[in-house]
């Protein structure tokens, strides 16, 4: 299911960070790692009106703590407003 429309410029930076990332002594990183980012260009996004890249995005994870998520679901609601 995707949320945002693919942007290659986004997808090139993304692979780009990840290989300085592994150079700098992250070995392995790209195998261990699933990014999602997105980016909403309006003021007030309508879903699917964002624009983004993945890595290993279609790997299906089990977060660690499942608190740890709604945490951050939290943290994110309060920095919204």
């Amino acid at each position: 299911m995707a949320f945002y429309r693919s942007d290659p410029t986004m997808s090139a930076q993304l692979a780009e960070l990840l290989d300085r990332l592994s150079k700098e002594g992250r070995p392995g990183l790209r195998n261990n790692v699933s990014i999602t980012w997105i980016s909403y260009r309006q003021q007030n996004p309508n879903s699917c009106s964002g624009v983004g890249a993945g890595w290993s995005e279609k790997r299906l994870l089990y977060p660690a703590s499942v608190v740890k998520l709604i945490y951050a679901i939290a943290i994110e609601a309060w920095l919204q407003k």
